[in-house]
């Protein structure tokens, strides 16, 4: 355990664009997170048998509330023509009875459709033990050169949730922030002991 050899705690962030992760279509879609700005909203379905239907978004445009019904013919994407500052609910309707429903996708996204990142907490108050190296590493770049400052993060092994590189673990105490570039898993006796995290720091 991490606990007794901690040097400080951290909260583990991801970056995505997407608001729903892909899940099999229901009557009620369950959000999973916001838009971070203004965004048009990307729905997908696919594997659906025919992904006819009907899926509505509720939410906030330009500060009252709002919503706009996309019309499915059949699988496929289509993006909402209102721009959301928040999404308070997804509904479907035709969708769910099929024999084989659809899978479902929803995106935060620029009017030309392009993802606009989420970020979020995936785990908070983490204990982590950090090693650092012995030498500042100094890559050369075309004009000049510049410190990098490198880690190793070790955190307890967590089956509900786990870092991946492009991350951020952003330090509690210290205020540091560092992006996640490499993990491996450190082995144990019946299950991993560790996330051993290699990250370059971002911010002080």
């Amino acid at each position: 355990m991490i606990f007794g050899t901690q040097d400080t705690r951290m909260t583990l962030r991801r970056r995505t664009g997407f608001l729903v992760d892909a899940i099999a279509v229901t009557a009620t879609v369950t959000v999973d997170r916001q838009p971070s700005r203004e965004a048009a909203i990307k729905v997908e379905l696919s594997g659906g048998t025919t992904g006819s239907g009907t899926v509505t978004i509720n939410g906030t445009v330009d500060g009252s509330s709002d919503s706009e019904v996309l019309t499915f013919t059949a699988n496929g994407t289509k993006i909402t023509a209102k721009l959301f500052t928040a999404v308070t609910s997804i509904t479907s309707t035709g969708l769910d009875d099929e024999a084989t429903p659809a899978t479902i996708t929803v995106w935060a996204c620029g009017r030309d459709g392009s993802p606009q990142p989420v970020e979020y907490d995936l785990a908070v108050d983490i204990p982590v033990h950090i090693i650092t190296p012995t030498d500042a590493v100094w890559p050369n770049y075309v004009e000049g050169s510049r410190e990098t400052i490198n880690i190793r993060a070790l955190l307890d092994y967590c089956e509900a949730w786990a870092p991946r590189p492009g991350d951020h673990l952003d330090d509690d105490v210290y205020g540091d922030s560092w992006l996640v570039e490499h993990v491996t898993l450190t082995p144990g006796n019946w299950k991993p002991n560790f996330f051993d995290c290699r990250c370059k720091k971002v911010r002080e």
